[in-house]
């Protein structure tokens, strides 16, 4: 396997970081819109040889019509792939050794992995590893990190 496609979705737009599991870098990352991602799926513009998606579960708590729609792109971004859906909790866990992790405990545990802050941002004269990871990419990152680790 050498680069995971790796999507965090979102009601509206979803991040996604394409990660080389030999070179342990970033190929490319953005933040498109949902209509944008499931048309670069379909023509299978990425060139990636493995991709999966951080799925939505239930703990039994109220959700409103975002977490609906967010749901519904997930079903579209996997029709007829069999891309591996992966519950959040199941990633952060790994990542973090807790299952009540936030957004901010997963970026901690991922630039931890890459020698901290400075050594794996950077600066733009010289950029890290993780230069211009932002937002949500961060999650997506993390699902290319617990499949290489784990698939």
């Amino acid at each position: 396997m050498s680069i995971i496609l790796g999507i965090d979705p979102g009601a509206e737009k979803s991040a996604y970081v394409a990660w080389d599991t030999v070179s342990e870098t970033v190929e490319y990352h953005e933040i498109v819109s949902n209509r944008t991602l499931l048309l670069r799926l379909r023509a299978k513009t990425h060139k990636q040889d493995r991709t999966a998606i951080e799925h939505l579960r239930g703990f039994g708590q109220k959700a409103g019509n975002e977490v609906y729609d967010t749901c519904e792109w997930v079903g579209r971004f996997d029709m007829d792939a069999n891309i591996p859906l992966l519950s959040r909790k199941e990633i952060v866990t790994y990542l973090c050794d807790s299952p009540r992790a936030g957004d901010k405990d997963v970026r901690d545990a991922i630039l931890y992995r890459f020698g901290g802050k400075e050594k794996a941002i950077g600066v733009k004269k010289n950029p890290g590893v993780l230069y211009g990871i932002k937002a949500d990419e961060w999650s997506a990152l993390a699902v290319c990190l617990y499949v290489a680790d784990k698939l």
